[in-house]
């Protein structure tokens, strides 16, 4: 190899040597105001109660889909499992009824019937 090729010739990026270039800056006079998507209106329980099982379904499944990948990355399992656990998941949410209007009041009765039984 020549002077001046291979690894490591070329220098080194160092995040101190960044270039600066200092603005100035104005404020803006602006009246003052209250924000009107915070708090502008009453909580409506069932549009509380629908968001919290969208996030409780979209959690699952968020944690579903980072284990697919980690199966593939790090135990070189076949990429097809990824395809196959999509409608696997909207099968098992379409039958435990997750999004039915009297799902967690079932849950909480059949959770009080396996500590009695």
């Amino acid at each position: 190899a020549e002077e001046g090729e291979g690894i490591g010739v070329g220098g080194i990026y160092l995040a101190k040597h960044k270039r600066r270039v200092y603005a100035s800056s104005e404020a803006i006079n602006a009246p003052h105001s209250t924000p009107k998507d915070f708090g502008s209106k009453g909580v409506n329980f069932d549009v509380y109660i629908k968001e919290i099982r969208l996030r409780y379904v979209m959690g699952l499944q968020i944690m579903i889909e980072l284990q697919c990948e980690a199966l593939v990355k790090e135990f070189k399992v076949t990429p097809l499992i990824c395809g196959l656990v999509g409608p696997i998941w909207l099968r098992l949410v379409s039958k435990t009824g997750v999004f039915d209007d009297d799902w967690a009041d079932k849950e909480f009765h059949d959770s009080h019937l396996q500590k009695e039984g």
